[in-house]
């Protein structure tokens, strides 16, 4: 799914704040504590789901050109998860598009697969809410 907003920042610091995985948890649900396994290559996410389900996953950032494109996936865990954050100069702010997908392999994602991308358009638009209001 893409998503679209525009940021009351520069893009700079939007770019830059995206690009540190450890400010994830300040704007992403379910996504406790992220930090840097290799700096600015791999990372750790520890992920909750209810006080019964802690998940933790690792990614690795697979694109970082700066002040424009930042993306990263999931390599390890029960959820698949691509990221892409795409920014731009959008009059006196800045223009986010963000493009991602998230899921698991086999039966379960077939079998609830159209919920989890319902939630997931869902709570991504609150996510970019919250995002805009940090920024601002």
């Amino acid at each position: 799914a893409t998503f679209e907003a525009h940021i009351a920042a520069p893009v700079a610091e939007v770019f830059a704040f995206l690009a540190e995985v450890t400010n994830t948890p300040r704007w992403r649900d379910r996504m406790d504590e992220v930090s840097w396994i290799n700096r600015d290559r791999t990372f750790k996410v520890i992920s909750s789901f209810g006080p019964w389900r802690r998940m933790e996953m690792r990614g690795e950032v697979t694109a970082n050109e700066p002040d424009h494109r930042f993306a990263y996936r999931i390599t390890e865990g029960p959820l698949k998860a691509r990221n892409e954050y795409v920014v731009g100069p959008d009059g006196e702010g800045t223009s986010l598009r963000m493009t991602g997908s998230t899921g698991m392999d086999g039966w379960v994602m077939r079998l609830v697969g159209p919920i989890v991308a319902m939630a997931y358009t869902r709570t991504t638009r609150k996510e970019l809410e919250r995002l805009k209001q940090i920024l601002a």
